[in-house]
């Protein structure tokens, strides 16, 4: 059980590599950071879930996250904010709750996955998001809500 509770919290450490996307890759849109002092129209998240490194960054995210064969993923846009979404495949038994609640909460608060997370939020603003922020969500398999943060 150790295993699939670290198999799974593991496969979120992408989310610090990817700079995140979505689904949707008839839309592609035409996003490369403003050079400096260059003007550039405000893009929304959902609009960076369709520029070429969104659709990758989701990808990659997606499939890291779902290897284990133990959760779903997904990546979406909720107003400024970039969600990396984690739900639990299987019910979390009672006696491994407080294990799962702690493996989550350290992974939140984790240094380098609040490093990690700063840099998307930068990358969002470098793309011309405005005040964009980062949020990291892990579900139960009947969708409760275990574990989240928001970064930026």
């Amino acid at each position: 059980m150790k295993r699939w509770i670290i198999a799974v919290l593991m496969a979120a450490v992408c989310i610090t590599l990817a700079a995140c996307g979505g689904s949707g890759a008839e839309r592609v849109a035409d996003a490369s950071p403003a050079s400096p002092g260059e003007a550039r129209t405000a893009m929304t998240v959902e609009d960076f879930l369709y520029t070429s490194p969104g659709l990758k960054g989701a990808n990659s995210f997606k499939n890291s996250a779902e290897a284990s064969g133990n959760c779903t993923a997904r990546c979406y846009a909720d107003g400024n904010i970039m969600v990396f979404e984690g739900k639990f495949l299987a019910q979390i038994e009672p006696d491994m709750a407080d294990t799962v609640n702690n493996a989550i909460d350290r992974y939140l608060n984790d240094e380098e996955i609040i490093l990690g997370m700063e840099e998307i939020v930068q990358s969002l603003a470098d793309y011309g998001v405005i005040s964009p922020q980062a949020k990291i969500v892990f579900l139960s398999c009947d969708g409760e809500v275990l574990g989240e943060r928001i970064y930026g």
